[in-house]
């Protein structure tokens, strides 16, 4: 589960930053700096930045602190937060499908 929400979360920031060099907007200092610029240019709701910036932390504590991954917050993750992924998903969506018809 850890390594399925992982590669989840590291999807989410690797869309959010293409997203961003694409459009030639602000450069990032940080994953979670990478979701809000997405928020501000209106391509996430501003509502799903928080879970959005949790996310881009989560993924470094599976990456870089495997030892010390707390369960808890795993399960939490995978039976509360999926349906973020999926509103992330939505989102560049219907900004990509917006995007391309102009």
């Amino acid at each position: 589960m850890e390594h399925n929400l992982q590669i989840a979360s590291q999807i989410v920031l690797d869309v959010s930053t293409h997203i961003i060099a694409e459009q030639g907007w602000e450069i990032p200092d940080d994953y979670e700096q990478a979701v809000v610029i997405l928020a501000r240019h209106g391509v996430t709701p501003q509502e799903l930045t928080a879970q959005l910036r949790g996310m881009a932390g989560f993924r470094n504590v599976l990456v870089h602190a495997y030892l010390e991954v707390d369960q808890d917050i795993v399960f939490a993750a995978a039976t509360d937060h999926l349906a973020d992924y999926e509103m992330f998903a939505q989102s560049v969506t219907a900004w990509l499908d917006s995007t391309s018809a102009q």
